[in-house]
């Protein structure tokens, strides 16, 4: 038996535990998208890994705890992925970093529009849930996010308006953007999007000194 286990996690793409646990919950993620959380059998995941199903067990013990950790690793990795792309342009004002962001914030989602499908299965499955794992992870990141909006109004760029105001302001437009995206017939890209939010958000607070009314691409 555990010969069998060995060589199944030998396959390509499963060849360490880290990376057998990044596989399942990606294709957890996907599978859980397509048929939803009730529809979806353990089975059909491990299927598709080319693994067993108790190899997806001992690191998942139940299909709940699957779900939530498929949905905390996506946010995990939007993190991972504003914060790799952050380092890159740390030279740049912080009005035009704030504006990278977005449309970063937008690009991931579009690439991984399986997650957002989750967020709203999270909600219809598990409504009794003291909280959600999207604003979990906001909770988590608001100390950072506030010191950045911070940095935005000592620089002069935007007009001084509190910054937990703020914080939650742009919090909830992209929030809202995402499932509003979702629902809708997505006539234009959440990349293409993401010019809108700064055209109407960002550029309305920019102080009459700040940034340049152009955004920077």
């Amino acid at each position: 038996m555990a010969e069998t286990v060995i060589k199944k996690l030998q396959k390509p793409g499963l060849a360490s535990d880290k990376h057998t646990v990044d596989e399942i919950l990606r294709v957890a993620t996907a599978v859980f998208a397509r048929h939803g959380y009730r529809n979806t059998d353990v089975q059909v995941i491990a299927d598709e890994l080319g693994i067993g199903k108790a190899t997806i067990y001992r690191k998942f013990p139940t299909k709940q705890e699957l779900f939530f950790a498929a949905v905390d690793r996506g946010m995990e990795r939007l993190h991972e992925h504003l914060d790799c792309e952050s380092s890159k342009h740390l030279q740049l004002a912080p009005i035009d970093r704030l504006r990278r962001a977005i449309r970063e914030y937008f690009t991931f989602f579009d690439q991984n529009a399986d997650l957002v499908e989750l967020f709203f299965q999270e909600r219809a499955e598990f409504s009794n849930r003291p909280e959600m794992t999207f604003f979990v992870h906001k909770k988590r990141r608001l100390a950072k996010t506030r010191q950045f909006i911070q940095e935005l109004v000592d620089s002069g760029a935007v007009r001084k308006v509190a910054v937990e105001k703020l914080s939650d302001i742009f919090g909830y437009a992209l929030y809202g953007c995402l499932f509003v995206h979702h629902l809708t017939g997505k006539e234009k890209t959440l990349s293409q999007r993401a010019d809108d939010i700064i055209e109407i958000l960002i550029n309305d607070l920019l102080s009459v000194d700040g940034a340049p009314k152009k955004a920077e691409r």
